[in-house]
């Protein structure tokens, strides 16, 4: 039995193990705190990066673009469908399917054109089937 175990232990690689312990942060939250921080791993780097420092996250296929405070851009290889649940207690919202923002960095909403500007003068669009709830989460901030 004993060789079974140590077979199993041996036979995880690293990658797998780091893999599956930062799924399971990510996704037990005991105390429902926003974050302060979040790690982004790229193929040579991973970056340790403080939510406020995110302007707005784009997808670009199965990538993420992360957005952040002077024009430095990061991609990681995660959907932004991982990174919505992650950072959904840090008043983030997803305008459109491939954008997801932090609402305290909207400057205002163009209803003649359904886009946003962000600080930095990025706009970017909101789909007609968002707008009234993104529109309801901006003025409860």
């Amino acid at each position: 039995m004993n060789l079974a175990i140590d077979k199993a232990r041996t036979s995880l690689k690293r990658d797998v193990l780091f893999e599956q312990l930062e799924v399971f942060a990510a996704t037990v939250d005991l105390e429902n705190k926003p974050k302060s921080r979040i790690v982004l791993k790229t193929t040579k780097t991973v970056y340790i990066v403080s939510v406020n420092d995110i302007l707005w996250c784009s997808a670009e296929g199965s990538y993420t673009v992360f957005h952040l405070k002077g024009d430095q851009k990061i991609l990681t290889s995660k959907h932004l469908k991982e990174y919505a649940k992650l950072l959904s207690n840090n008043t983030f919202f997803r305008i459109h399917k491939s954008i997801l923002v932090y609402l305290k960095y909207v400057e205002r909403y163009e209803n003649t054109e359904a886009s946003i500007i962000m600080k930095g003068d990025a706009r970017l669009p909101v789909a007609t089937r968002n707008k009234d709830e993104f529109l309801t989460a901006i003025s409860s901030l």
